[in-house]
């Protein structure tokens, strides 16, 4: 399971039946979007030794016959909240999705997700717009979709933003 938006302070998808759990350290974890990492979390429960996986399975000659799948035990709803990825609808479209993105001056218009600082994006007229409606509503996402990613600012300071934002949609 891919665990990128929840982060594993949110989510534990081991404890919800997950055997693999993949996590982006360039994300919420490492907070900054600067470099390039990730994590691989195995519940404990996955068949390592069924013959596909001999580096994790076998005796690692460099640890001195280590066998990392019966080595390393069991590892582990959201009870801490939803997380701090957000999307909303947009009246007018992809217009109005564009004009909202160039009225507000808090939010960093930028594509990543777990950042320090807050970021805005349009996917219809960015990551997605190469789509045609119909494309998007089958990727799940509007014409007028924001997502946001909430980083460390103060939360009054980011609400008034999409507030002035708002307000020059209407």
């Amino acid at each position: 399971m891919d665990n990128t938006f929840a982060t594993p302070y949110l989510c534990r998808p081991i404890e919800w039946g997950a055997d693999i759990v993949v996590h982006s350290a360039t994300k919420f974890l490492g907070g900054h979007g600067t470099s390039i990492g990730g994590v691989v979390v195995d519940s404990g429960a996955f068949d390592w030794s069924n013959g596909r996986f001999p580096v994790i399975a076998d005796p690692s000659p460099a640890y001195h016959g280590l066998q990392f799948h019966e080595t390393f035990g069991i590892y582990g709803y959201l009870p801490r909240g939803a997380g701090a990825v957000f999307s909303f609808d947009c009246a007018g479209g992809r217009d109005g999705g564009q004009e909202l993105i160039r009225a507000v001056t808090l939010w960093s218009h930028l594509a990543n997700v777990g950042d320090a600082k807050s970021l805005i994006i349009h996917p219809a007229s960015t990551t997605h717009r190469q789509l045609s409606d119909a494309e998007l509503a089958a990727a799940g996402v509007r014409p007028g979709t924001i997502r946001l990613s909430v980083g460390t600012e103060s939360v009054e300071d980011l609400i008034w933003d999409l507030d002035q934002g708002l307000a020059r949609l209407k």
